[in-house]
């Protein structure tokens, strides 16, 4: 008698557990994610992009900005530095009951390019001339890659690199080097070149 109220009170158990839980659904039960993005705050450059990253589990992700006139900001969360200014890229899911926000402040720095040597200069015919420049950001030089040029075929460029070139000038006149950055600033020097005595 006593193994068989065992075995009825193990068979109401076991039916207790599976009614209860049979009657939760996964509709039923509130999932919470993690959400995260990938910055909070980012200064970029006007017309500089940046993918903004968000995760919140499988959730839909909405990306919106409150000033498209500073940052825009695509449904895959493509950042686009229009004008100066802040921007907030407010981030929100649905697998979160709260949003998230990137501060962007765009900038628009100035560049220019000086050239390091001399801007006025004498030379004589056949003479090669090094002229190196470089790129300054706000005041504070700037890695990037300058080009040289001259407006005269008599004045050869015999090798050129990152930030120098050297020039050889093949007869008596005035000569204008230009040297143009990455941003197309330019600098330029001029080159008065005589004849040998």
């Amino acid at each position: 008698m006593k193994k068989l109220f065992i075995v009825l009170l193990n068979v109401i158990l076991v039916l207790s557990l599976f009614s209860f839980t049979a009657g939760c659904s996964k509709a039923d039960v509130d999932v919470k994610h993690d959400f995260t993005i990938s910055h909070t705050k980012v200064t970029m450059e006007v017309g500089e992009e940046l993918i903004l990253i968000a995760s919140c589990g499988d959730c839909e992700i909405e990306f919106v900005s409150d000033d498209a006139a500073c940052a825009t900001v695509s449904a895959d969360g493509l950042i686009k530095a229009v004008s100066t200014g802040k921007a907030n890229i407010i981030v929100s899911s649905q697998g979160s009951t709260s949003s998230r926000i990137c501060v962007v402040e765009v900038i628009a720095p100035e560049y220019t390019v000086v050239i390091e040597s001399e801007t006025n200069f004498l030379a004589h015919v056949g003479a090669n001339k090094t002229i190196s420049a470089k790129t300054l950001r706000d005041g504070v030089e700037y890695k990037g890659e300058i080009t040289f040029s001259a407006q005269d075929s008599s004045v050869v460029i015999l090798q050129s690199d990152d930030n120098s070139a050297t020039f050889r000038f093949n007869q008596a006149g005035e000569f204008e080097i230009v040297a143009t950055d990455q941003f197309g600033n330019q600098s330029k020097a001029v080159i008065t070149v005589i004849q040998n005595s």
